[in-house]
């Protein structure tokens, strides 16, 4: 659906405000009058939840605070059509060259044993893809640090229709009920916790 980028991006801090009261110092830039981007919002809240996450952990493994940037400017384009290009930014340690070709392979990571499955970033590629654009890394501005871009078709570029929604996504609002569902989440991520409780939540759970 077309969606406003700014909010998008305010929603992914918004969740991930607990890293500030860790020493996370985040900054979010987003270039005025950007057009909207088309895409299935849950799913992209998705994306940038886990590059965020993924950013956070880079710069704690590394020292106590740091410095994380989301930023939305118009891209390069895509195939002949206008984009938008999304940025997620730290300062950590980055990635060794020689793991940057191996990031988007599944179960591929870096992390140690109980830490991480390698998921996310071949998830995230694959639900940039299907909606026709690309995700890519490349290494932060001053040779410090990581930066994930996410090149997306504004929503008048995009002739199909929206990715169809996963049947394990946030329902629409439940209709009817007197009494509404318990749902317990569990989840070792907090980001994560508090993203579903807040779809559930206004889910009607």
């Amino acid at each position: 659906y077309p969606t406003p980028v700014r909010p998008l991006l305010e929603t992914i801090r918004e969740l991930q405000s607990y890293s500030e009261r860790n020493g996370i110092e985040w900054t979010v830039e987003v270039d005025p009058d950007l057009p909207r981007v088309a895409i299935d919002r849950s799913q992209m809240q998705q994306v940038l939840l886990n590059l965020s996450t993924n950013a956070i952990q880079a710069i704690v493994s590394d020292r106590p605070s740091g410095h994380l940037e989301l930023a939305a400017a118009r891209g390069p384009g895509l195939d002949g059509h206008e984009s938008i290009r999304i940025t997620v930014t730290d300062d950590g340690p980055g990635i060794p060259e020689e793991n940057r070709s191996q990031l988007f392979i599944p179960f591929f990571t870096t992390k140690e044993p109980g830490e991480g499955t390698g998921l996310g970033l071949s998830v995230s590629f694959d639900i940039v893809r299907r909606h026709e654009g690309r995700l890519t890394y490349e290494p932060a501005p001053g040779g410090r640090g990581a930066r994930f871009v996410i090149d997306l078709p504004v929503a008048s570029a995009v002739k199909s229709d929206p990715p169809p929604r996963r049947s394990d996504e946030p329902i629409e609002p439940m209709v009817g009920r007197t009494r509404p569902a318990r749902v317990l989440v569990l989840d070792d991520v907090e980001s994560i916790r508090a993203f579903l409780g807040k779809a559930l939540r206004r889910a009607g759970f």
